[in-house]
């Protein structure tokens, strides 16, 4: 995980990757389990929520519609994904040894992007 992280701190606003990442935060849970929570922006403007985990993880915080789950075996595969869009296959994972990726609606209003009002006079 402290690989992906580091490439999402590194592409932070480059909009050249499939999802431009707006923001990222790493999180440890009671269990000691880890996991990633990313706000991204897609192509057309759509803010979503990416909670990127290993092992079981019951329902995250702040997810209003779950999208899509994706499963991965390595790291470069999520990172290959978060930067391509495409999903390269991969020998069939055990649960033990895979990398999660849920993509969801944020909750409420922050997934909204909003621009300052025009300050003409």
């Amino acid at each position: 995980m402290e690989t992906i992280y580091n490439w999402l701190l590194h592409n932070t606003g480059n909009e050249g990757n499939y999802y431009t990442i707006l923001n990222s935060q790493r999180n440890t849970r009671p269990e000691g389990a880890n996991h990633l929570s990313v706000m991204v922006r897609t192509t057309d403007f759509k803010v979503m929520d990416l909670f990127i985990y290993t092992g079981q993880m019951d329902g995250a915080s702040g997810v209003n519609t779950q999208q899509e789950s994706l499963t991965f075996v390595t790291e470069q595969q999520v990172i290959d994904y978060l930067s391509t869009g495409k999903i390269t296959e991969a020998l069939s994972p055990t649960d033990s040894d895979t990398i999660r990726v849920l993509i969801a609606d944020p909750a409420g209003e922050s997934g909204d992007i909003t621009f300052p009002p025009d300050q003409t006079t």
